[in-house]
């Protein structure tokens, strides 16, 4: 049977960073998808000087000495450059945009140019809006117009939680025919492991140390715990206040129970959620979070502000939150670690929502939706 041709345009996730690594949910559903359909990935950014393209797909990453030039335009030029070739070659049946602005409405562009349809998945920014800190696309006039339209044109809208079109739907847009397709983590990456909870108390936390994930909130919340809950600390991964948050843990007087391990390799990632109890989740905007996924996958309790699919799921699966509240946060967290049925409860329905909608389903779910424009 011969497979249909699919271009995925990104500006990255895939041959960069720490390890090299990107964003492993990213090269996973783009490996997976591989084997449904004929990929070409294209990455508006390099990946690193040594990096091997993964089997069964294409990957055209824009060189680095054209994401050096520091001229409007030339990145965007030469993505177009290169897929206008490819096409030209043999025609593409479909295209998927990752993200929805603004890479979604540059696809969204070159898709009705080349008469291929395409469809946009929302993952994050472009449905955000988090003034405080500047975040998010839909707090910009320009920016909302641009989502908006984008996700208008697209003949496919995907979202990763209800919550995104639901704050589409504040700024008064909507479909009928949109899609909520969350990535599900890999079955056989993150086995189940029950757990028997000895003191001390292991608290997870995996993310970029950014503004937006708000991890002074988490060490403020840690130093609130009572002594006499005897709790530690892990915070998986690397980014630019990673001074603010050290200077931060020697002035509460908790460096000393708070582990910042920087990036790991994600194949390690499993033996983080098997150490863990809870794993904690301050975010002030969240497209999904697919670590909470994998946690609740391991059998890690889930602990999180209402974003993402937290916000769609609800008490259900989590110990729900305020955001940027460091003394609430402390009380729920000393609260659910005494209430063994409402552990265990939510701890089984995440479980269950997580092994549903694992990456297989995920695949199946975007392929019949990529399959039917």
């Amino acid at each position: 049977m011969i497979r249909q041709r699919l271009a995925i345009l990104s500006p990255g996730g895939i041959g960069h960073g720490a390890f090299s690594q990107g964003l492993p949910a990213i090269g996973s559903l783009v490996a997976s998808l591989a084997e449904r359909f004929e990929v070409t990935y294209y990455s508006l950014a390099p990946v690193d000087h040594g990096f091997a393209p993964p089997a069964g797909y294409r990957l055209r990453a824009l060189p680095a000495a054209v994401d050096a030039i520091n001229v409007r335009g030339v990145r965007w030029g030469e993505m177009t450059r290169r897929f206008l070739a490819d096409h030209l070659a043999s025609r593409y049946d479909r295209m998927l945009s990752l993200w929805g602005y603004p890479m979604g409405a540059f696809v969204v562009g070159l898709g009705r140019a080349c008469r291929v349809p395409v469809a946009v998945m929302l993952l994050g920014a472009e449905t955000a809006d988090v003034p405080e800190i500047g975040y998010g696309q839909l707090g910009r006039p320009l920016g909302r117009r641009l989502v908006i339209e984008t996700c208008r044109r697209a003949d496919a809208l995907v979202a990763v939680a209800q919550a995104q079109l639901d704050a589409l739907a504040r700024r008064g847009f909507a479909r009928p025919d949109d899609h909520v397709v969350p990535i599900g983590a890999e079955t056989e990456l993150f086995p189940f492991e029950a757990k028997r909870r000895t003191p001390p108390l292991k608290l997870l936390h995996v993310g970029n140390l950014t503004a937006v994930k708000d991890q002074a909130t988490l060490l403020r919340a840690f130093a609130l715990l009572p002594r006499a809950l005897e709790a530690r600390l892990r915070i998986v991964g690397e980014g630019s206040l990673r001074g603010e948050l050290d200077a931060l843990l020697r002035e509460l007087g908790i460096a000393d129970r708070v582990e910042l391990t920087g990036a790991v390799p994600f194949a390690t990632m499993a033996d983080h959620y098997r150490w863990a109890d809870m794993f904690v989740l301050t975010s002030l905007s969240e497209g999904q979070n697919r670590a909470l996924t994998e946690a609740a996958m391991c059998g890690v309790l889930q602990v999180s502000t209402p974003v993402g699919h937290i916000a769609d799921l609800g008490e259900t699966v989590a110990v729900v939150v305020r955001a940027g509240d460091p003394r609430h946060l402390a009380d729920r967290i000393a609260g659910i670690a005494s209430d063994a049925e409402g552990w265990n409860r939510r701890l089984r329905a995440a479980r269950d929502w997580a092994a549903t909608h694992d990456m297989a389903w995920t695949v199946d779910r975007l392929s019949r939706i990529l399959e039917e424009l």
